[in-house]
């Protein structure tokens, strides 16, 4: 579903392997979380120090010396900042191109299955409910609303669903 996709492919531009490093910290800090909940002090101390691990190497592997994300994609710095896997001064960089991000796009969401969900939680914790909203109500592709105003009772799998009154398939066939 990520527009910025490489031509021909639906895989997005944000790399594997800092999508799968964001996503195991997020799962060790739920785990965390969840033993916590649990009374279960010894494995929430192992899960959150886990936690703190992955969060270490993420800086180290996918934040540049100055502060910047190694993948410029709006699904990159929504995970970065939904998961807390960058803090104090890198966290406000990282808010701050997030925000020129989706100006740049001209308000359009380019992310995917994974970024799209917590873009507007993230917007909304880092005070922007403006452009939460501004996100969540528009009707122009690529949006939300866009979907809605085709017809849709669901999220397509990719924003491009359905063109000229056609539903498009993967590798560009259509349905009549």
């Amino acid at each position: 579903m990520a527009l910025d996709a490489p031509a021909g492919s639906y895989t997005g531009a944000t790399p594997k392997d800092f999508i799968a490093t964001a996503f195991y910290a997020h799962s060790a800090n739920l785990l965390a979380k969840s033993a916590r909940a649990l009374g279960k002090r010894e494995e929430a101390a192992q899960f959150e120090e886990l936690f703190v691990n992955i969060r270490d190497c993420f800086n180290r592997e996918f934040v540049t010396r100055t502060g910047r994300l190694s993948s410029p994609t709006q699904t990159a710095h929504v995970l970065a900042l939904q998961f807390g896997l960058v803090e104090g001064p890198v966290r406000k960089k990282v808010e701050e191109s997030f925000i020129r991000l989706i100006e740049e796009s001209a308000y359009k969401l380019t992310s995917g299955f994974l970024g799209t969900p917590y873009i507007c939680p993230v917007l909304s914790d880092i005070g922007r409910n403006d452009l939460a909203y501004r996100l969540a109500l528009s009707r122009d592709y690529p949006s939300w609303l866009y979907s809605v105003e085709q017809g849709a009772t669901t999220i397509w799998e990719h924003w491009d669903g359905k063109k000229s009154g056609r539903f498009v398939l993967e590798r560009g066939y259509e349905l009549l």
